[in-house]
């Protein structure tokens, strides 16, 4: 009975329906770690909140004639990405990179995620998939205590396709009928997941924790990425005209103006 109530739990906190979206846009050997560290941490004692965002965001681009094309661009090694934004990101390694987000409030406390993200590109050049492996949060004593209390699912899928010309604005009409060339379209479809285990001090309902940080994780998902697809879309641009510099141009990318103070909370 008791391990039966477990792979209750389990299910009810994974909530299929997000996962799954996550899982269909996720490597099969990524997901599987991603998997088995969120098993393990479901299955500590506590307290568990769980709540999700997810956001699908497009941005066109026009691929000049003399230009590089944007299949070349979405099949280089993530060894030549640029950083996009070089405060807030750090290149670790070949393929990984740790991002800083701005300090967001949440239930009184004040807090900045550290995440660490890998980036995997598709032999096909039909884009990438950068998924957070990491998240440690600082702020103050009592968050960074906490921190080992919140695990991550986060997948950004990076896609493109081409723009049929009956689906052209007047405006890119207009571009393609004076300079040449053709329109195409940048997607990024992103899914995250945060799961805390609530401290038993912490004044608030589970109910209460999961609304205020939907409210908060959706805020921060429809604020950086629409921003993370103008700067694709700028540094395509640079890069299609033969810089090869991958110099990082952009500042305050990961910044969220977010304020949970307007949530009720109902207290334990």
């Amino acid at each position: 009975l008791e391990r039966a109530a477990t792979t209750r739990t389990l299910r009810a906190l994974r909530e299929p329906d997000v996962n799954d979206a996550v899982d269909e846009i996720a490597s099969d050997d990524a997901n599987d770690d991603a998997n088995e560290r969120l098993d393990a941490f479901l299955r500590r004692k506590g307290r568990h909140a769980s709540f999700s965002a997810t956001k699908i965001a497009s941005r066109r681009v026009h691929q000049a004639p003399e230009a590089r094309a944007v299949r070349a661009y979405m099949s280089l090694p993530a060894s030549q990405y640029s950083t996009l934004d070089g405060e807030s990101v750090e290149r670790v390694s070949d393929d990984t990179f740790k991002v800083e987000l701005s300090e967001l409030a949440f239930l009184g406390l004040s807090l900045r995620p550290r995440l660490k993200a890998k980036v995997r590109v598709r032999d096909d050049g039909s884009g990438c998939e950068v998924r957070v492996e990491d998240m440690e949060l600082t702020g103050s004593g009592v968050v960074e205590y906490a921190s080992d209390a919140f695990e991550i699912v986060s997948v950004n899928n990076v896609t493109w396709c081409d723009v049929e010309s009956e689906a052209l604005s007047a405006e890119e009409r207009a571009v393609v009928e004076s300079r040449g060339g053709e329109y195409k379209e940048l997607t990024s479809e992103t899914s995250v997941r945060v799961y805390i285990i609530v401290p038993g001090w912490f004044p608030f309902t589970i109910k209460s924790t999961e609304r205020t940080g939907r409210f908060v994780v959706n805020q921060v998902v429809a604020q950086v990425v629409p921003r993370f697809l103008n700067q694709l879309a700028e540094d395509y641009g640079t890069w299609s005209r033969g810089d090869d510099s991958r110099t990082a141009s952009a500042k305050g990318m990961f910044d969220c103006d977010v304020d949970d103070s307007a949530q009720e909370c109902e207290a334990v």
